[in-house]
């Protein structure tokens, strides 16, 4: 990889640069790659292994090129890169199957600002514009040709920090770990075991006192509760369109999660956690029984509410889609009859369908993934 994507670059320059500079003329346009520039790989299935040597190789090239710049600048030779983001070509589907093919591209969309791919005849002319006259006064350049994905997805190299987002399998963090994926986000993840009581000890209550999961640490600071951090991602990453730009379709979703986060979810803990509503321990078969009760109910109405609908929102998916997930999953958890709720489980099979979530519980080993 280093002989081609490197070395080759090297000596291409090694064999024109003296007939160049014969004639006092050229232009040298050398091709790196927006992964050598800092960028977060987000590897999907069928990429090529080898991203760490794949990358070396193109930030050498960028280097290379302000070198040559410098030496060759005098004999009027203008020396500058290309950096592409992703384009399709013929090998993107000689190393995947269709369904891999497909889930690519969806999952590279989402990380590029113009909310689509690049053709190979945009990245031409970006070649040949840096090749000709009109680009008589630029030298040493690196030009990124990648639809705006390096302005978001290089956040360590502009030394802004990772998102990092404290979860516990199978817990409501389960929905902004979802929202991370389907952005294309560069975040890392913390595991804070609720079964452990881990969410209890010392290290994490310096990040959430509450003692509560999630939390999601940012370049701003710490954010708890999920509507908040749902938000937060959505409207960090407006490309993945996971939250509406109209105020009352915004306000719509952002109603569905307080429901969730103030009504569906504390009815779940009358079962899990009885003790926080009555210390009298002859009192806990009766709060759990009642809560089952109400969870069912519950369960009914979110049903009704999907009828005819093929996401939350209706026709469009957005972050209240993996937070209803959730709850879907909780409530399989405790054996309710949720294939009765044919419109809710219709939505959670949609869901699973998303390549994102996939990779999201396959990660987190969910119980939703078992049919």
């Amino acid at each position: 990889m280093l002989d081609v994507d490197l070395k080759g670059v090297f000596y291409c320059a090694q064999a024109a640069a003296p007939q160049m500079i014969r004639q006092a003329y050229g232009k040298i346009v050398n091709i790196s790659s927006a992964l050598g520039t800092g960028t977060t790989p987000h590897n999907t299935a069928g990429s090529p292994a080898g991203s760490s040597a794949y990358a070396s190789a193109k930030a050498a090239v960028i280097q290379l090129t302000k070198t040559l710049a410098r030496e060759l600048g005098p004999h009027g030779i203008n020396v500058n890169c290309v950096a592409p983001g992703t384009f399709l070509t013929p090998l993107t589907g000689e190393t995947r199957t269709p369904a891999e093919v497909a889930e690519h591209i969806a999952h590279r969309t989402k990380t590029v600002v113009l909310n689509r791919l690049g053709t190979l005849e945009e990245l031409a002319n970006a070649v040949l514009f840096l090749a000709s006259d009109e680009a008589s006064y630029i030298t040493g350049h690196t030009l990124y040709v990648d639809g705006g994905r390096t302005d978001r997805c290089d956040r360590r190299a502009r030394g802004l920090p990772m998102l990092t987002l404290y979860y516990s399998p199978g817990a409501c963090s389960l929905a902004p770990h979802i929202a991370l994926e389907e952005a294309g986000a560069p975040y890392a993840l913390q595991l804070v075991s609720i079964p452990k009581g881990e969410q209890q000890a010392p290290e994490y209550l310096s990040v959430n006192p509450r003692g509560k999961i999630p939390a999601l640490r940012t370049g701003e600071g710490v954010l708890t509760e999920n509507v908040a951090i749902l938000t937060y991602i959505a409207r960090s990453f407006p490309q993945a369109q996971l939250l509406p730009e109209e105020p009352i379709e915004m306000a719509r979703c952002i109603s569905h999660m307080a429901w969730l986060s103030n009504t569906v979810h504390p009815a779940f803990t009358h079962i899990v956690r009885p003790e926080r509503f009555a210390t009298d321990e002859a009192a806990h078969a009766n709060l759990k029984a009642t809560g089952r009760q109400n969870i069912w109910k519950l369960l009914q109405e979110l049903d009704a509410l999907l009828a005819g609908r093929e996401w939350v929102l209706g026709s469009r998916y957005s972050v209240a889609d993996p937070y209803t997930l959730v709850i879907y999953g909780w409530g399989k958890g405790h054996g309710m009859p949720l294939e009765q709720l044919d419109h809710y489980t219709a939505l959670k099979d949609r869901i699973l369908r998303r390549p994102a979530v996939r990779r999201v519980l396959e990660r987190e080993e969910s119980r939703l993934l078992q049919g």
